[in-house]
């Protein structure tokens, strides 16, 4: 399937990489769609002018833009929780968790075994 999208975007521009996911199940069957990454931006702008809406295998196609990162940027930012702020005075110690406290179970709350089941037991 790859060869054939090449085969119908070459005519557009030169393609520089076609990417195709496929089902992780089923590494055969494609998701259904493709990018495909052209040399230059006009190439990929006569693409898209002369592909969406067509169709491929008689299944019409819907062609949209997308932007690739570029090799020099950054990578994004990771999200990370701030270390806590230190009080003034306060020295850099492992922090200390609490110890758990346990409730206890008021009276009133508390099961009480049946008088008449224990005593005919005895």
């Amino acid at each position: 399937m790859p060869s054939e999208i090449h085969e119908i975007f070459a005519t557009y521009g030169k393609i520089k990489m076609i990417d195709m996911p496929v089902e992780r199940l089923h590494p055969n069957l494609s998701r259904g769609y493709a990018y495909v990454e052209f040399e230059t931006p006009e190439e990929a702008q006569k693409a898209l002018k002369h592909m969406d809406g067509g169709q491929i295998d008689g299944q019409e196609i819907t062609t949209s833009a997308t932007v690739t990162p570029t090799q020099n940027a950054p990578p994004p930012p990771m999200w990370r929780r701030t270390p806590p702020r230190m009080r003034e005075g306060q020295s850099r110690s492992p922090r200390r968790r609490s110890p758990v406290r346990r409730r206890s179970r008021s009276p009133g709350r508390r099961r009480h075994r049946s008088r008449s089941s224990s005593n005919s037991s005895r």
